[in-house]
């Protein structure tokens, strides 16, 4: 990818408006478009189906809100470790950028909003803070995108309005676009589903009309619909039967949430949502018809890795694994063997067959495995005194 199209990518601001352009919405008008017919919309040019969402609009539906918490979180709670390549074997290295790359937060919390990034916008961005004696990144920041400005015509990074230094920057790039840099269809719809829902529960619905039956005659005053009303109210709170005098008919409503089908829409709206995310329904609790009757917890952790993080981690991974962050003959992974080694009776059972033989020794099968300390030396043998 090209410094033009990341910088495409990151820039941010609203579409331009050409002749003949259908307007599109801003993020404060959801919800005064959301009770507007679309024939009135497009009456006056505004487009609601084109519409882009903003992060903090998505993070307000519950199923999006769940689906960035379990890809960011997620990860975020990987360890990452450095592995010697070459030569012979396999050793894994000590360095600090990997424990903890930002001495003013924890790993987990420059990984997850790392992986946020990713997910939203598509590219990630970290600054050298302090370097190695090899002059190899020791210390980064996590750079949120509004401290970043990109001219990509003179091909300049500015970091809170002043340039950067190129060498300093460790961009990461999604395996795509980002949720937020295509037309939120999908989104859109479910922020209108939910602004629907909230027109609902704060409508005043009743229960039923008084229709008066007379063919002719003088309308009530608005005084005397009012008694008449409250009239009505306190005889259904002293008796269970009403009566009404012949001149006038009691109309009951069949209007109720059910038939506008909110539940069914939001249900498909999850389900929509997860498959943006690139997540199995059953994660963000969406529907699913599935042939599926069982699966343990490894196989569902690893059906998650396989499926829905591994396009983020390996986009971490390979970028940290190049030649300005990772000295040549190493590579950078995340360690998953406590992620996806199953429960206890499973560790266990793995741990016996690995250990004493080629692959594991007994205290690397306690240490990885178990998170056991080594087993203490056998004491030595002492000759009896003559």
């Amino acid at each position: 990818m090209t410094f033009r199209d990341t910088a495409r990518r990151i820039l941010v601001g609203a579409p331009t408006a050409t002749a003949g352009a259908v307007a599109v919405i801003g993020g404060g008008d959801v919800a005064q478009v959301a009770g507007l017919p679309d024939s009135i919309a497009a009456a006056f040019g505004i487009n609601v189906a084109s519409d882009r969402v903003s992060r903090f609009e998505a993070m307000g539906i519950p199923t999006v809100k769940r689906a960035r918490n379990i890809i960011a979180g997620t990860i975020g709670t990987f360890p990452l470790v450095c592995t010697r390549t070459a030569g012979t074997g396999v050793a894994r290295v000590d360095r600090p950028l990997l424990t903890q790359p930002d001495p003013d937060t924890t790993l987990q919390y420059v990984l997850t909003w790392t992986v946020d990034d990713l997910i939203f916008y598509g590219v990630a961005w970290w600054r050298v803070t302090a370097r190695d004696l090899q002059g190899y990144p020791a210390q980064v920041e996590r750079l949120d995108r509004s401290r970043i400005r990109l001219d990509y015509t003179t091909g300049t990074v500015h970091v809170d309005g002043a340039p950067a230094a190129p060498r300093d920057l460790i961009r990461f790039d999604s395996p795509d676009e980002g949720v937020l840099n295509v037309p939120g269809t999908t989104l859109r719809t479910a922020l209108l589903l939910e602004a629907a829902v909230r027109r609902f529960a704060v409508m005043d619905i009743p229960s039923g009309v008084l229709k008066d039956t007379r063919a002719e005659g003088a309308n009530l005053t608005a005084g005397e619909v009012d008694q008449l009303l409250a009239g009505w109210r306190s005889a259904r709170e002293k008796y269970a039967t009403g009566y009404l005098h012949r001149s006038l008919d009691y109309v009951p409503t069949a209007f109720n949430a059910q038939q506008l089908q909110l539940l069914e829409g939001r249900q498909h709206q999850a389900l929509e949502i997860a498959r943006m995310f690139g997540l199995a329904a059953g994660h963000v609790n969406a529907p699913e018809a599935t042939g599926m009757t069982y699966r343990n917890g490894e196989a569902q952790r690893r059906a998650l890795v396989d499926e829905s993080l591994r396009d983020y981690m390996t986009a971490i991974t390979q970028r940290l694994s190049l030649g300005d962050v990772t000295p040549r003959g190493q590579a950078v992974d995340f360690d998953l063997a406590k992620y996806l080694r199953g429960d206890k009776s499973e560790a266990i059972a793995s741990a016996v067959t690995a250990s004493g033989g080629p692959v594991l020794s007994t205290d690397e099968a306690r240490a990885q495995l178990l998170d056991l300390p080594p087993l203490d030396p056998a004491p030595a043998s002492q000759e009896p005194t003559p």
